[in-house]
């Protein structure tokens, strides 16, 4: 009986080891996602003024992602969600790297998408013909 004694205490600190090492992964991931986030928010308009003091007008698909960054905000509550959801469920059950590494892949995913996009959105006018200045 005593021998078992450790050996509980060792699995418990393991398991904590564990979520804590989670937590503070998923923190920072989500500071990480409002960083990137944040700034694609500040350089989508500043794009735009250049444009207009340039005097050219901005391509559709630029425009189109110049009305709507002010989305944004919904990539990064959805990060927020998901990382928040998670440390929630860890609460309840033994932490899964699997499941961890699932909700990171995706939000990773996400964050790239976005990113392109917005990139793509701004250099377009660039890289079409004649669009030069």
């Amino acid at each position: 009986m005593s021998e078992s004694a450790p050996v509980d205490d060792f699995e418990k600190s393991r398991n904590i080891k564990t979520i804590v090492i989670q937590l503070l992964l998923g923190i920072v991931l989500v500071a990480v996602f409002y960083v990137i986030y944040t700034g694609l928010m500040l350089i989508t308009p500043e794009f735009a003024k250049i444009h207009r003091n340039f005097g050219v007008e901005l391509p559709s698909f630029t425009e189109y992602i110049y009305k709507n960054y002010m989305y944004y905000p919904i990539f990064y509550y959805l990060a927020k969600v998901t990382y928040s959801s998670y440390c929630l469920s860890l609460l309840f059950r033994s932490p899964s790297w699997k499941v961890f590494k699932r909700v990171t892949i995706f939000n990773i995913l996400l964050c790239i998408v976005v990113v392109v996009v917005t990139i793509t959105s701004i250099y377009y006018s660039t890289f079409t013909i004649g669009a030069a200045i």
